[in-house]
């Protein structure tokens, strides 16, 4: 008589685990690491960031570009996603806001060092849903490289090309 009070204790444990098992596995989007260059006419940019969104436009991730153009987005939506890359100009660079405060201090000559290394690129690729870049992203992450295409500035037209390497 011991297995059945045993089996009658388990139970309830045992659904519950199952369920979670189950739940962890519904309503939530699979992801994946994507890693790449971003660059504007064939030259890095040097800032910015890439957003990256499900084509339901339910998952959004971010990865921000280093100065030498690289990017690394975790978490990025798998299967077919729209892009964007979104590059302000700093402080100091053409377009952007003035540099402030003292020439001599630290923090404002890292700012106009910054801002003289600034690539930029087009607007109409800031938003994901009107930039025109589409990528198929795999379960397993990929190497992504895109190269935006475009005239700067005034009428910021452009089109972008990206290349998936694996």
């Amino acid at each position: 008589m011991k297995r059945p009070q045993l089996w009658s204790f388990l139970r309830p444990w045992l659904l519950v685990l199952l369920l979670g098992v189950a739940a962890s596995g519904c309503g939530g989007s699979k992801t994946a690491t994507v890693r790449g260059k971003v660059t504007f006419n064939g030259t890095p940019l040097t800032m910015g960031n890439v957003i990256l969104m499900s084509e339901d436009g339910k998952t959004t991730a971010r990865g921000m570009i280093q100065p030498d153009g690289t990017f690394e987005v975790a978490k990025a939506p798998t299967g077919k996603v729209k892009a964007g890359v979104s590059n302000p100009p700093p402080a100091g660079a053409p377009g952007g806001p003035p540099l402030g405060g003292a020439k001599d201090d630290p923090e404002n000559k890292q700012a106009a060092e910054l801002a003289g290394k600034y690539v930029p690129s087009p607007d109409i690729f800031n938003d994901p849903l009107k930039s025109g870049l589409t990528y198929e992203i795999p379960s397993g992450g990929t190497k992504l490289d895109i190269d935006l295409k475009g005239s700067m500035p005034g009428g910021s037209t452009g089109s972008g090309k990206g290349r998936v390497l694996d």
